[in-house]
């Protein structure tokens, strides 16, 4: 009987929205609210921004509306805006509702460019979503983790890194650990790879070692975080960007504690973390040495996975899960914001074009940087003792 009653409601709802199809999306947005909730209990645009493609609103939820309820409206939005001509998605801020109406329906397809526009000091192009370009600064965050099944772009998401970090005026140290020697090979030369285990575990206790070094500088500098030193000091320190893929192949002890360890403790320091993996087990982040280092992870980046329990271990949400079978389709959180977004295609063979052919100041200046810090390749037969030197 309930389930009868409450059919006719939604219809009677779905009644009076289905006309406002295609209006504006400001009158649509208010009459939806307007129909769906009574004046004592209606939420209240607190404000109206209008982005490239479509409105943002602010909304005060007053009491007795939780923000479970208002989310439960979207498909009611979405009808009133425009149905599938129109995207829109509800996140929260506090005791507000932010909802994203826009016009613009996220591709499925695009790639890479080296002249995108990037502000930051280790500025990474994530992605499209509905906004447009999404470009986060790895200095910020400063670790990611990486998770999905095979195929679904996880790969690509690190050669976008990677190659976004070293076409940087000033690119960072990066240590690339690729314990399953798959498919940064054409790296070798500008990035210190790592193909073996005992390497791996040799080059994060340097890593460790040199986050001590850096500590004890700034200490005895009076300096809170290398932004502050290199504002400051003719001699600069670079950044360090650690790579992982395969994070679920690292199965040695002390390379799990130092991974812990860094991701605890350098943040001020100037050495990010990015981990992939395509098997999100939970045994990954459970055991004694390893169990808090998933919530050190503040971005997080989840194509798509198999289970809901896979998707809320990368995401702590099933969103994941639920993704279409589109390969470079990912959810990006970081923080409370959770947003989908289609990562751009980068062509490993296309870059060693570029590089083969490529002369000038920019390419020979970025070398000479990587050399005079010391980067090369470790893991290989010839070289069993890797080196990190940073200054």
């Amino acid at each position: 009987m309930k389930e009868n009653i409450f059919a006719e409601i939604k219809n009677d709802i779905r009644s009076i929205i289905m006309p406002m199809l295609n209006m504006e999306i400001p009158l649509a947005v208010t009459e939806t609210i307007e129909a769906l909730w009574e004046d004592k209990r209606r939420p209240q645009i607190h404000a109206k921004k209008k982005i490239a493609n479509g409105y943002t609103f602010t909304i005060a939820l007053p009491a007795g509306v939780s923000f479970k309820d208002f989310y439960s409206k979207l498909d009611y939005f979405k009808d009133a805006a425009g149905g599938n001509n129109v995207q829109v998605d509800i996140s929260q801020s506090g005791k507000m509702a932010i909802l994203n109406i826009s016009t613009d329906l996220l591709g499925d397809y695009f790639t890479y460019s080296a002249d995108y526009p990037l502000k930051g000091i280790l500025p990474i192009p994530i992605g499209y979503s509905k906004r447009g370009l999404e470009v986060i600064d790895l200095a910020s965050l400063p670790h990611m983790l990486i998770g999905g099944t095979t195929g679904g772009g996880k790969s690509n998401a690190i050669h976008v890194i990677a190659n976004s970090l070293l076409n940087l005026p000033e690119p960072p140290v990066i240590v690339l650990i690729d314990l399953k020697m798959s498919e940064y090979n054409y790296l070798e030369n500008r990035v210190m790879l790592v193909t073996e285990l005992e390497t791996a575990c040799q080059a994060l206790d340097r890593l460790v070692q040199e986050m001590r070094k850096r500590q004890l500088l700034l200490k005895q500098s009076k300096f809170v975080n290398i932004g502050k030193y290199n504002a400051k000091c003719v001699t600069k320190l670079p950044y360090i960007v650690l790579i992982i893929d395969e994070l679920a192949e690292l199965k040695d002890k002390d390379a799990q504690e130092d991974l812990e360890t860094l991701l605890r403790l350098c943040r001020s320091v100037g050495i990010c973390n990015v981990a992939a993996t395509q098997r999100p087990s939970s045994k990954i982040f459970t055991s004694k040495s390893f169990g808090d280092a998933k919530a050190n992870f503040s971005g997080r980046l989840c194509y798509q996975v198999i289970s809901n329990i896979d998707s809320r271990i990368i995401l702590d949400s099933g969103e994941g899960a639920l993704l279409p079978s589109i390969p470079g389709r990912a959810m990006w959180r970081n923080g409370r914001e959770l947003i989908e977004i289609q990562t751009p295609y980068l062509d490993p063979e296309e870059v060693q074009q570029i590089e083969q052919f490529q002369t000038g100041g920019k390419a020979k200046g970025q070398q000479a940087y990587r050399n005079s810090n010391g980067v090369g390749r470790i893991g290989c037969k010839t070289n069993t003792t890797p080196t990190i030197s940073i200054r």
